[in-house]
């Protein structure tokens, strides 16, 4: 049973990494009206789910498949410990490191979100209510 779940861990994350790195900014989503199949090899799912990633995430949100995947190994192999939890919070300040070093990449007019590489959640919220110092802890860890 334990393979089998680990399996399916995995499975989701190799389907999420699919979704992520398919993205079209001219499928069907929650930003783009359109009546056309998407080109999302994951279907109209892959198409909402990475558009809203991508543009709230940026590239941060390529973590979220990798950690899922890193999990499904370690319930595959049964190599839980009391150690593993703190892995999904560990995921939190990873991904605001990752989008204030993308925040640093130069604009590009032809990014295909709005939010740019850093993502809407870095851009719109946390550079404005968290302290710059906070920030640069949180890097620093």
């Amino acid at each position: 049973a334990w393979h089998v779940a680990g399996l399916i861990v995995i499975l989701i994350g190799v389907c999420l990494a699919i979704a992520l790195l398919t993205y079209n900014d001219e499928d069907p989503s929650l930003n783009v009206a359109v009546g056309e199949i998407p080109t999302n090899w994951m279907g109209l799912f892959g198409a909402y789910f990475s558009d809203f990633m991508w543009q709230f995430f940026g590239y941060s949100c390529l973590l979220v498949p990798s950690a899922i995947i890193a999990w499904g190994i370690i319930v595959y192999r049964r190599r839980w410990r009391k150690i593993e939890f703190w892995r999904l919070p560990c995921l939190i300040p990873t991904m605001i490191s990752v989008m204030g070093i993308c925040q640093l990449f130069p604009e590009i007019v032809t990014w295909p979100t709005i939010a740019g590489p850093s993502g809407a959640v870095y851009r719109a919220g946390l550079i404005k209510v968290i302290p710059f110092w906070v920030l640069q802890f949180i890097y620093f860890l």
